[in-house]
């Protein structure tokens, strides 16, 4: 007898099939962002609502760019929300105004930025949104990429396909796969190569994200209108009200992990520091370093340099800085991968022209800048904004048309030859 699993399959591919005609399959970045649904849905994961506000402002883009994982996103809210004296809501802020502020003040020019700081975040995952987002007539003239230890040694990651941010974009790269580049996307599983084969070839699939922004929509919008029949409420009720999404997510904990509702991630210009905050989540680190893979470690590297690659042919300035962590955090890896993380960033930012703000080395952070033992506390968020204003105004990196001389030797490159990574 067949199997389920059999049946089930051959029905899929026959509705694929019926589907190629009647489903019209994106054929250009441009047709992705016009069809986009995310502006309507009011609880989305952190890409879709980075991607919702980037297209936003697609007609008037930022000319500085921030990416990086919540090592970045978290000191970018707590001080513009020091900076305001209000709570910032994350999931709709995606800039640093004191950073604007500070540059503003010391160029007089205009130093509007947008920021694409995500959970998680790694260098497969900035690569797909320096490739997809960032180049083009619009590309920013400055892309300050802030990275942590954690970003090249994650033992919690599946595979670069695995993130939230690779299924958001992912789709956007199908539509430009003229080359099958996304095809040999590095580390990759036969898994993905099937996820990828059935998203070319079968548009019901391919779309699966639309298709799933929609139902989300008119679930929504059913919701909005039934529920007080339902509960009998005399108001109509939002399904973005917190309690609402609370209770759908501990009814159902896999339902869209990653997603947030609009008012769910909210950053106060005031927090008091936990007494515990330094061992918290020490667990957890524990298990993301754990037992080094160097598999994952000069996967994510080669994305490191496809990144810098990509801003070097699109003639974009890149700053990459070390975001401090504590000692504590620190100890938990050997020594010669803090070391060699650290050569790599100096080494490969050097290669590409990109320059080199180590933040981790600056003696200037303290236990007191920390909110746990990776996460900047507001005032550590200060300092850092600061310092990376700073940096940029010393090395004039938002002038146009400077000469830059932080290009390595030859010697050099072949230096990064013995880690691995090709360039």
């Amino acid at each position: 007898m067949m199997s389920r699993f059999v049946i089930a399959l051959l029905f899929f591919l026959s509705i694929g099939f019926l589907t190629v005609k009647v489903i019209e399959p994106f054929k250009d970045m441009e047709s992705i962002k016009d069809k986009n649904n995310l502006a309507e849905i009011q609880e989305k994961t952190w890409t879709e609502w980075a991607l919702t506000d980037f297209n936003r402002q697609r007609n008037n883009p930022a000319k500085i760019v921030i990416i990086g994982s919540s090592l970045v996103l978290t000191p970018v809210n707590l001080a513009d929300a020091h900076f305001h004296n209000h709570t910032i809501n994350g999931a709709l802020h995606h800039k640093s105004d004191l950073l604007s502020s500070l540059m503003s003040k010391q160029s007089n020019n205009e130093a509007e930025n947008f920021s694409f700081a995500l959970p998680g975040l790694m260098p497969s995952d900035a690569y797909l949104i320096t490739k997809l987002l960032l180049t083009g007539k619009d590309h920013p003239k400055l892309l300050i990429y802030g990275v942590g230890p954690r970003d090249f040694v994650d033992n919690l990651l599946a595979s670069p396909a695995s993130t939230d941010p690779y299924r958001c974009l992912s789709k956007y790269f199908s539509a430009t796969d003229k080359d099958g580049a996304i095809y040999l996307y590095k580390g990759k599983d036969w898994q993905s190569h099937l996820d990828y084969f059935l998203a070319q070839h079968f548009p019901i699939y391919g779309q699966r994200n639309e298709i799933l922004a929609f139902c989300t929509k008119q679930g929504q919008r059913l919701y909005t209108q039934a529920g007080p029949l339902i509960d009998g409420r005399d108001e109509p009720s939002t399904f973005a009200n917190e309690a609402v999404v609370t209770n759908i997510h501990n009814l159902l904990p896999s339902y869209n992990p990653m997603a947030i509702g609009a008012n769910q991630a909210l950053f106060q210009p005031k927090v008091q520091l936990d007494p515990d905050r330094l061992t918290k989540n020490l667990d957890e680190y524990r298990v993301r370093y754990g037992k080094i893979n160097w598999d994952t470690f000069t996967c994510q590297s080669s994305f490191f340099v496809d990144v810098l690659k990509i801003a070097e042919d699109n003639n974009i300035k890149v700053l990459v800085v070390a975001m401090p962590i504590t000692s504590v955090n620190r100890d938990l890896l050997p020594e010669y991968i803090s070391a060699l993380y650290k050569d790599n960033l100096q080494v490969l930012s050097k290669s590409f022209g990109a320059h080199f703000l180590d933040l981790d080395d600056v003696n200037c952070f303290n236990d007191q800048d920390f909110g746990d033992t990776v996460h900047l506390s507001t005032t550590g968020s200060i300092k850092m904004i600061k310092l990376i204003a700073d940096y940029i105004a010393e090395h004039e990196l938002y002038k146009t048309n400077t000469t830059d001389q932080n290009k390595v030797n030859t010697t050099d490159r072949r230096h990064l030859a013995e880690t691995g990574i090709k360039l």
